[in-house]
């Protein structure tokens, strides 16, 4: 019989194979053992799909020296007015010269970089 434990475990277990990726899984059951594992299975199912996509779409990288406004916006953890003080800041300043210089740009912390770090390039 599945516990809320057993959800909690299968949870937590979804989250750290899908690296990090938040990946909901509802299931509702009222009835017996054999319909809740049938849709545990299901739902299991569906989640490991997700997984599989995700890891198969490239990740298509975004040069910070050139990129418009508009298409900073597509990173990771960049909003439309972090995209516009990073602009103003390369406009300034000249280009990136490395990664972790956005650490200067106002409204960029350590945790945003990390996040954006996957998803850009200097060239």
């Amino acid at each position: 019989m599945f516990t809320k434990v057993s959800f909690l475990i299968l949870a937590l277990a979804l989250v750290v194979l899908s690296n990090s990726t938040t990946i909901t899984v509802t299931v509702t059951v009222k009835g017996n053992v054999k319909v809740a594992k049938t849709a545990v299975k299901a739902a299991i199912k569906k989640a490991v799909q997700q997984i599989a996509k995700k890891a198969t779409q490239p990740i298509q990288k975004i040069n910070i020296n050139s990129a418009s406004a508009q298409l900073l916006v597509s990173i990771k953890g960049v909003g439309p007015s972090t995209a516009k003080k990073i602009v103003a800041y390369r406009l300034k300043h000249g280009n990136f010269q490395r990664i972790s210089s956005l650490l200067k740009v106002n409204g960029i912390g350590k945790k945003k970089l990390v996040k954006m770090v996957p998803s850009v390039t200097l060239n």
